[in-house]
């Protein structure tokens, strides 16, 4: 078996790729087309030009949400893997239906037999089931057989997937390939990198791949519960990186929302039944590179010619570059290539599944025989920082501690005789008051958060005791109203201890009646969630923020841009975007090393942000690039332009300013070096949404290279 790879570029080029490959001949030859560029005439110039050139090939591809090329990961591209087998047979096969149960069905009818080991698998991911299909194939097809491939993407946009049969562009539908050889050795193995996190929640209804209900309430409501009603407003999009994870037959399967439904239904990248219990997931850079090394010692003890990566859009929008750190070492093994997914089809030890949030990596050889390669050692993988798996520990252990607290108060609310007892012994605060909500008995629990013991709080109302003074009538109007008519009252208040300090708890209010339905007490429970508060602020502050700067990173550089295009729209008045580069920072990184190259771009960013105004916002974009975003400039485009450059000049100099960095020498003394480090900034304005995002950044991106070409330490405005 061979294997080659190509990024087209051009026809000129893709002629010569293709010319380079004809020196080898054989009928069973696999082309897969990864593609970004959704222009189909593009993809059909692309598919003419091959079969033109490679006409026994047999040709199957998808559209993508991102690519993958050997360890790199690509942004609307298209992507080549040629696969040239000697004593393979290669089948192919493709349907556009609805019935994504039969589609799957009439693939193992069609092109797997005895000898079939692998199926190569793509299903337009806005449109088919990919469960269903699964399910069909397991009619016809044994378990044994491994699948691999995945859900076609369209850059995020949720809107059109596309699968690809030869020369045909289709969507709601499927292309499969069978690769059928007794001696083909298949490697198949998949990383998550995310972690469930959080209560159990069971599926209460649902049909398919679209969910309705969990524990009995709708599901936006439990995602606005958990995850803040402004994620729920701007979903799909907003969720993709907190998937609902379930367990089944030993393997932890994340579900990633793909759209919603006119009746508030939900629609997963596979499916979800009722009654299986899940929780959202989170992932980190630790896990996925724990899952990275994993998975590199297990494919390099594998015979690989060639090596494909199907992974899911959610890695990528919330781990981005870092998510190369997984790619990187399977190129070292094999040329890889792959795509970016709306779901992921695995073999497991029960047969092929359904995932997401996941990368699979399949592994082709004709031969037993290991491939030479340079083993990376455990050093060469970079390990971050502990404290977000610490974060996640924390908030997992804290959610299963507060499950026994509430079984524990169910058991307790059943034999109130034993309060003293009992409800002392708990963790949560209890209450419990008389209709007009004077205290008449509280747990120690409640006197450690409050600062007030049993006797200073009875005959007390909590309002007049511990009040912080920060919520107002209405709020309380509301909770009396509630609790009055006999329903049970649930929120969070922030009250203030005895000693003057604030503390945040998670309160419920549940009242007590007689036997003629009168309400004659309240009980009251209440969970210090004041730590918990401040965690979730942690976390806020990695999700947003550059951990090593501080400043924030792109996807909150994304929403800041957002509400600049905003304001333009409104006032009509410029923006600008700075894309700025530093000239010379990797000989600082070879000669010290990145903890000292790591030290210049914290001065750096001190920098930047002495130089601009304080409603600007200025970003790490990654590695020595930085991004200032201005806003409210002028309503006139030049004068905008002029200040802008006045801003970037202002930079410029600042950031050319010596640096006086403190470095270890090799017999342990620090000593101070200075070094320069010129910046190249790329400057351009927009005007509302004219344009989106991403192409002011590229205009930018394309400024700041030029200023580069010009001589570094230099300034381009494209608008000028």
């Amino acid at each position: 078996m061979q294997h080659f790879i190509h990024q087209y570029d051009t026809a000129d080029g893709l002629v010569q790729w293709l010319n380079s490959c004809e020196r080898v001949s054989s009928d069973s030859v696999l082309i897969q087309i990864f593609s970004g560029i959704l222009d189909l005439r593009v993809v059909h110039d692309v598919l003419n030009t091959v079969l033109s050139k490679v006409p026994q090939a047999i040709i199957i591809g998808t559209t993508t949400s991102g690519e993958i090329m050997n360890g790199k990961m690509l942004d609307e591209s298209l992507v080549i893997s040629m696969s040239i087998f000697e004593n393979t047979s290669v089948q192919s096969v493709h349907y556009m239906d609805d019935d994504s149960e039969m589609m799957g069905r009439e693939v193992g009818r069609n092109i797997v037999n005895a000898q079939t080991k692998c199926i190569v698998m793509f299903a337009d991911g806005l449109n088919c089931n990919g469960d269903a299909i699964l399910r069909g194939l397991s009619q016809s097809c044994s378990k044994e057989v491994v699948v691999a491939g995945g859900m076609s993407g369209d850059n995020g946009n949720f809107e059109k997937a596309y699968c690809i049969y030869g020369n045909q562009v289709f969507e709601k539908g499927l292309v499969a390939v069978s690769l059928s050889n007794p001696a083909l050795e298949v490697f198949h193995t998949y990383n998550l990198s995310w972690k469930p996190i959080g209560k159990k929640m069971i599926v209460t209804r649902a049909e398919g791949n679209i969910l309705y209900e969990i524990n009995h309430k709708p599901v936006k409501d439990i995602y606005a519960k958990y995850l803040g009603e402004n994620v729920v407003q701007q979903m799909p999009g907003s969720t993709i990186e907190f998937p609902l994870i379930l367990h089944e037959g030993g393997v932890d399967i994340a579900r990633s929302m793909i759209s919603l439904t006119d009746n508030e239904g939900i629609i997963y990248a596979g499916e979800l039944c009722e009654g299986q219990e899940v929780r959202f997931g989170i992932g980190s850079p630790n896990m996925l590179t724990e899952s990275a090394h994993k998975s590199y010692n297990l494919t390099k003890n594998a015979p690989i010619e060639g090596l494909f990566a199907y992974s899911c859009i959610a890695r990528k929008a919330f781990l981005g570059k870092n998510l190369e750190s997984e790619l990187v070492p399977l190129s070292k093994i094999s040329p890889l290539a792959g795509f970016f997914t709306y779901g992921e089809f695995y073999h497991g030890s029960d047969g092929n599944k359904l995932l997401n949030v996941t990368t699979t990596v399949l592994g082709l050889s004709e031969t037993k025989e290991h491939k030479a390669h340079t083993d990376m050692e455990d050093e060469e993988f970079t390990y971050s920082s502990l404290t977000i798996n610490a974060l996640m520990n924390l908030v997992e252990v804290t959610m299963k501690e507060n499950e026994t607290y509430a079984k524990e108060l169910l058991d307790i609310n059943k034999s109130l005789a034993l309060k003293n007892n009992a409800l002392n012994a708990s963790a949560n605060g209890i209450v419990i008051t008389d209709i007009d909500g004077k205290i008449e008995w509280a747990n120690k629990a409640y006197s450690k958060l409050s600062g007030y013991s049993e006797e200073e709080s009875i005959g007390l109302n909590p309002r007049d005791l511990v009040n912080s003074r920060i919520h107002d009538e209405a709020f309380f109007k509301s909770l009396w109203n509630t609790i009055l008519s006999n329903k049970v009252w649930h929120g969070e208040v922030t009250n203030r201890n005895k000693d003057g300090s604030l503390y945040q708890e998670e309160m419920t209010i549940t009242p007590m009646t007689d036997d003629k339905g009168n309400i004659e007490h309240f009980v009251a429970v209440k969970q210090d969630i004041t730590e918990r508060k401040k965690m979730e602020e942690l976390i806020n502050q990695y999700a947003f923020y550059d951990t090593l700067t501080k400043l924030p990173n792109r996807r909150l550089l994304s929403d800041r841009f957002s509400q600049a295009q905003a304001v333009s729209k409104r006032s009509g008045k410029y923006g600008a975007l700075l894309f700025l580069d530093l000239d010379n920072f990797k000989p600082l990184n070879d000669k010290y090393g990145h903890k000292v190259g790591d030290l210049l771009l914290v001065e750096v960013s001190h920098r930047i942000m002495a130089s601009v105004r304080e409603s600007d916002t200025s970003a790490r974009f990654g590695g020595d690039e930085f991004v200032v975003l201005l806003s409210e400039l002028s309503s006139d485009k030049a004068e905008s332009s002029k200040e802008s450059k006045i801003i970037a000049e202002k930079i410029r100099i600042s950031l050319a300013q010596p640096y006086f960095l403190s470095v270890e020498s090799e017999i342990n003394e620090r000593k101070v070096v200075e070094h320069y480090c010129t910046s190249s900034i790329g400057v351009t304005l927009f005007l509302g949404y004219e344009d989106d995002e991403g192409e002011v950044i590229k205009r930018a991106d394309i400024a700041m290279y030029k200023a580069k070409e010009s001589g570094r330490d230099n300034i381009i405005d494209l608008d000028s």
